[in-house]
């Protein structure tokens, strides 16, 4: 349940040192436009998922034509250095995967893997102690060099992942058996 709130997600992350956007929640979209003097935002619906009425805003008029009818995170948006990186967790083992953002077509969601460096390990390992799981994804996007954690998910479809079927039945039977099941 925890992973559905973003906003809640996001406040253990800060709070644990995690490095995320600079963020805030409105329900008047209005309110925020001061924060464009400092450049870009990105909303997203508090409960939203796979990337649906996320709002990149560079201005007043394209924040006046965003719905009130919702609360909104509201973060600084980074402009990647280059493609987003999707992070997922499964037990002990971390696997990367670079894919364009906004998706446009289904074989976007395979993007390319890639073996995470020991700073986007560590980020990685770090959201699962702070969020008590090891089974999640993530989203982060990289600009100037620097590693922004944007989202996080409670079970992400792990398209990329090499061999992924296989792990995820590996480690959902070790559970089982953990579990007494």
């Amino acid at each position: 349940m925890l992973l559905k709130d973003k906003l809640i997600v996001t406040r253990l992350l800060q709070q644990a040192g995690i490095p995320v956007p600079e963020t805030h929640v409105t329900i008047t979209p209005q309110d925020v436009a001061p924060l464009l003097q400092a450049g870009a935002l990105i909303l997203k619906p508090v409960r939203g998922s796979r990337g649906r009425n996320i709002h990149i805003v560079s201005n007043v008029d394209e924040l006046n034509a965003i719905p009130t009818d919702e609360p909104w995170l509201v973060q600084r948006y980074y402009k990647p250095d280059g493609l987003d990186h999707k992070i997922y967790r499964i037990g002990d083992e971390c696997f990367g995967v670079r894919r364009i953002f906004p998706l446009r077509t289904y074989a976007d969601k395979s993007g390319e893997p890639f073996v995470l460096d020991a700073a986007l390990r560590e980020i990685a390992l770090r959201i699962g102690r702070v969020l008590g799981t090891n089974l999640y994804a993530c989203d982060v996007v990289i600009s100037a060099g620097k590693p922004y954690v944007v989202d996080v998910n409670k079970f992400g479809s792990f398209m990329g992942v090499p061999d992924a079927p296989r792990h995820l039945a590996d480690y959902l039977f070790a559970a089982a058996l953990n579990s007494g099941g």
